[in-house]
C-alpha cells in the first residue's frame, strides 16, 4: 500500500473550498481530482493522490495528468484505462491504478490492454452503475490503507449546465469560452474554452447521480464491512444535509488522538488466548473505557499478527469482538494485520542451549515491534503495546491510558520496572519491559527508533549476546554509560534519559521464577489493596490464574469473573 498517515482528506472541487489554504494540510494525506491542477500549479502544492474517471476529462487534461504522474508531483493516480489511449506507458507504472481493475466485467472489457484484475473490499459493488469520481476516490482512498477519511469541498449542488457550456454529443458539453464566474467550482476558471466534461447528474440517473453514489458508497462501507471510518467536513454539502456521513469539522478531524492505538504483537499460536481475552475485557470487572467519548476519539485495536495473513484468524477475531455487549464500542475500529515476517526472522527459540541463527534467539518478537513502530506511526500520538499476557487488574484501563498519554509532554516511552521475583542480570534490572506507552507520533522518537534503537540491537545480538530482546538492549546500553570516559553511551543517554519514565499503572511481574510462584492469588489481593493505581499486570501467571476460573459460558451468561471472586475462591480473602 501507499499510506503515509492513517488519515486522508478527499478534496473536491465545490465552491464551498474558497479561502482554503492547502498548505495547511500537513499531519494527513490528501487526494485531489480532475481539473483542480490548474490551482495546484499556482500556488505549488500537490496532493498525495489524484483521481480522475471522467472520460471527457481524461481527454482533455491527459498530458497535465501524465505530467504530474511522471514528474513525481503526486503519489499515486487512480484513473480510467482511456488515458492509454494517450500515454500507454502509464500501464506499467505500480502506482497508477485502473478503475476497470476493480470490477470483473469491467476488467475483461479492457485484458487486451495488460490490466490485472485486483480484489478490493471497498470495490465491492451493490450498484456498479453509480461511479463518479468523488465517491470513487473514497473507495480508492480505502483501498489504499487509509482508516480514516474525511470529504472536504463536496457541494454536491451544480447548475447543470452553466452560459458558457455548449451540448455536443449526448451528455457531453464543451465550453465555448472560460467563464467569468463559475457557480460549481471553488476557482472561476476551473473549466477553460475548450474543456470537454460530461453533464454532472444526466436525466438517465434520475438527475442525482453524484448524491446516489455517496449514498451507495455509505451502504456498501456497512454491508462489505470495510476497516475505514468515513465523515464529512462540510457543511454546506447536500452529504451534511442529508446525513450520508457523520460530521466532523476539519481541525477535530486532522488532530492527534492522545492514544492512537491498543495495539497487540501476537503470533497464530495465540489466538485462543487472544479470544479469552476479548471475553475477559467485556467483563465488567475488566471492561477498558468508562468515559463517555465520540467515535474519533476513542483508539484503535490493532491485533498485529508476526506471520502471514490468515483470513479465518482475521474472521474469528473480528467476529468474537462483534459478539461481545459493549467491549466493540470502547474502540474507534477493530483491525487484524498480518506483518507478513519472513520465516527466516519469524521465531522466538527459548532454548538458549540450541543453535540459532539470523537475529538472536528473539527475532520475532524484536523484528515484530520495530516493524509495528513504524507502523503505527501516525496512528496518534501514543500507542499501548499490550501482550497477550497483559492483563487487566480493574476496570477503566483504557480511560487511565488516554489520560496518561494526554497528559505526558514529553516522555517517549512510558512503562514498568519489574517488581517479581527473580534476580536479575544488573545490566538489565532497570528496563522498562515492553507493554508500554511508545510516543509513535513524535518525530525524533521515530528517528532514534530507526536509527539508533533498531540498528544498535542488532549490533549488540550479533556481536555481545544473541539473547538480547528490544526492551533490555538500552538498559545494556546505558548502564555501561561512563561520564569520565565520556562515551557515545553517555552522551546519548545525557540527551534522551528524561524521555523515559515509569509509572504504577502497570506492572511487570513476568519472569519464570514468578510463573511458577504459589502465592499470586494473595499477591493480587496485595496490589488491589495497596496499590490502587495499577491497573495492568503483566505476566502469565496472572494469565494463568483467570483462565483457571474464566468459564466462557458463565461470562456470556452473568457478566461475573472478578478478581475478587478469584481471590475468594482461591484463598478465602475478599
Amino acid at each position: 500500500m501507499f499510506t503515509a498517515s492513517k488519515k486522508l482528506v478527499v478534496l473536491g472541487n465545490g465552491p464551498s473550498l474558497k479561502g482554503i489554504d492547502f498548505h495547511t494540510l500537513h499531519g494527513v494525506d490528501t487526494l485531489g481530482m480532475n481539473a483542480a491542477y490548474r490551482h495546484w500549479e499556482r500556488i505549488q502544492w500537490y496532493p498525495d493522490h489524484y483521481v480522475c474517471l471522467d472520460d471527457q476529462l481524461i481527454e482533455t487534461h491527459a498530458d497535465a495528468i501524465h505530467d504530474m504522474i511522471v514528474t513525481g508531483k503526486i503519489r499515486t493516480a487512480f484513473l480510467i484505462s482511456k488515458i492509454l489511449d494517450f500515454h500507454p506507458d502509464l500501464r506499467d507504472r505500480e502506482n497508477v491504478f485502473f478503475l476497470e481493475s476493480f470490477n470483473p466485467v469491467r476488467q475483461k472489457r479492457v485484458a487486451e490492454r495488460g490490466i490485472p484484475f485486483i480484489y478490493s473490499v471497498p470495490f465491492q459493488e451493490s450498484d456498479a452503475s453509480k461511479v463518479t469520481t468523488g465517491a470513487y476516490a473514497v473507495r480508492y482512498g480505502a483501498h489504499l490503507g487509509y482508516s480514516e477519511i474525511t470529504i472536504l469541498g463536496v457541494d454536491l449542488r451544480y447548475v447543470e449546465i452553466i452560459p458558457e457550456a455548449r451540448q455536443a454529443d449526448g451528455i457531453k458539453l464543451v465550453m465555448a469560452e472560460t467563464p467569468q464566474h463559475n457557480p460549481n467550482y471553488f476557482f472561476d476558471d476551473y473549466q477553460q474554452a475548450g474543456d470537454k466534461f460530461n453533464v454532472p447528474n444526466p436525466a438517465s440517473h434520475g438527475v442525482n447521480l453524484h448524491v446516489t453514489a455517496f449514498e451507495v458508497v455509505a451502504n456498501d462501507r456497512e454491508q462489505f464491512g470495510w476497516g475505514t471510518r468515513l465523515f464529512n467536513s462540510n457543511a454546506e454539502s447536500v452529504l451534511f444535509d442529508d446525513q450520508i456521513f457523520p460530521f466532523i469539522p476539519l481541525a477535530e478531524f486532522m488532530q492527534k488522538r492522545a492514544l492512537g492505538a491498543v495495539v497487540v504483537p501476537t503470533t497464530t499460536a495465540e489466538l485462543e488466548q487472544l479470544l479469552l481475552n476479548i471475553q475477559i475485557w467485556d467483563q465488567a470487572a475488566f471492561f477498558p473505557l468508562h468515559a463517555e467519548l465520540s467515535n474519533h476519539q476513542k483508539p484503535d485495536l490493532l491485533f498485529a499478527f508476526s506471520g502471514q495473513h490468515d483470513a479465518a484468524i482475521a474472521t474469528r477475531l473480528r467476529d468474537a469482538m462483534g459478539a461481545t455487549r459493549r467491549l466493540q464500542h470502547c474502540f474507534s475500529l477493530v483491525d487484524v494485520h498480518f506483518i507478513g515476517l519472513d520465516a527466516s526472522l519469524d521465531y522466538y527459540q527459548r532454548d538458549y542451549s540450541q543453535p540459532v541463527t539470523g537475529k538472536g534467539f528473539k527475532s520475532g518478537p524484536n523484528e515484530q515491534f520495530f516493524t509495528l513502530m513504524a507502523m503505527c506511526r501516525d496512528m496518534g500520538e501514543f500507542i499501548f503495546y499490550m501482550e497477550s499476557d497483559c492483563i487487566p487488574l480493574q476496570a477503566g484501563w483504557l480511560d487511565q491510558l488516554i489520560m496518561l498519554a494526554a497528559s505526558d509532554q514529553e516522555s517517549w516511552l512510558i512503562g514498568s520496572y519489574y517488581r517479581g521475583i527473580a534476580k536479575l542480570n544488573p545490566r538489565f534490572f532497570q528496563h522498562l519491559n515492553g507493554n508500554a506507552l511508545y510516543r509513535v507520533g513524535n518525530a525524533e522518537f521515530m528517528a532514534f527508533v530507526r536509527d539508533f534503537w533498531h540498528p544498535t540491537l542488532h549490533h549488540i545480538i550479533d556481536s555481545v549476546d544473541p539473547r538480547m530482546a528490544y526492551d533490555c538492549v538500552l538498559s545494556y546500553i546505558f548502564t555501561d554509560a561512563d561520564p569520565v570516559q565520556g562515551n557515545d553511551a553517555w552522551q546519548a543517554f545525557q540527551q534522551i534519559g528524561h524521555r523515559f519514565r515509569a509509572t504504577g499503572l502497570i506492572q511487570n511481574i513476568s519472569a519464570s521464577a514468578d510463573t511458577a510462584r504459589d502465592d499470586i492469588p494473595q499477591l493480587v489481593h496485595h496490589i488491589l489493596q495497596q496499590h490502587p493505581e495499577t491497573f495492568l499486570l503483566h505476566g502469565n501467571a496472572f494469565m494463568t490464574l483467570v483462565q483457571k476460573h474464566a468459564s466462557q459460558e458463565d461470562m456470556q451468561q452473568d457478566n461475573s469473573l472478578s478478581w475478587t471472586s478469584i481471590i475468594a475462591q482461591e484463598t478465602g480473602c475478599t
